[in-house]
């Protein structure tokens, strides 16, 4: 794959400043390897040559990891996976998820950002992001946040898992009213 992304002038400059950061030519040439992928729309895990089925390896260990409460590896294991594929929501929210459990709310919050910013309606990252704002102590955000996933209308033929969400908000509100002395409507 020989595309050239970067104009001449444009590598020479990454080459200079990239250099400067590798001094050995295996490292250098694999950072120009992925920033090109980068620039054509691909992942670093593409750049670097990894199909999906190695990326699904990798989640599947950091899962593991979550699961045996070993959130350290899961949180390192995840975050491996959402720089290898920035678009993988499920690595991202892992990320995030992981981090909430050891007390990182402001790394959780990043990670939730990144994929509202790819789906802006996601409650459940919604409701994350509620938790984690409360417990930095922007307790009035989550609020606003938390009442308007609670009062989301809910129908029998919906299966997207809205109820329980209203309802987890539900219980969030008044345990942040209650903490900030306000009284619950």
């Amino acid at each position: 794959m020989s595309e050239n992304i970067l104009s001449d002038q444009e590598e020479k400059i990454a080459r200079v400043v990239l250099g400067e950061i590798f001094q050995d030519d295996v490292n250098f040439e694999a950072c120009m390897s992925m920033a090109k992928a980068v620039m054509a729309g691909k992942t670093f895990g593409q750049g670097l040559g990894l199909k999906e089925n190695d990326l699904e390896v990798i989640l599947g260990l950091a899962a593991s990891c979550y699961m045996a409460a070993r959130y350290e590896d899961a949180t390192r294991l995840y975050s491996f996976a959402a720089l290898l594929n920035h678009f993988d929501t499920r690595a991202l929210q892992g990320a995030g998820m992981a981090s909430q459990k050891l007390g990182s709310h402001e790394a959780a919050l990043q990670y939730f950002g990144a994929i509202l910013l790819q789906d802006p309606e996601n409650l459940q990252v919604i409701t994350l992001v509620a938790e984690s704002m409360a417990k930095i102590g922007k307790k009035q955000e989550a609020l606003v946040l938390l009442r308007q996933i609670a009062e989301l209308k809910t129908t029998e033929q919906q299966t997207d898992g809205r109820k329980t969400l209203s309802d987890r908000a539900t219980a969030l509100i008044s345990m942040l009213t209650k903490d900030l002395g306000l009284e619950t409507k």
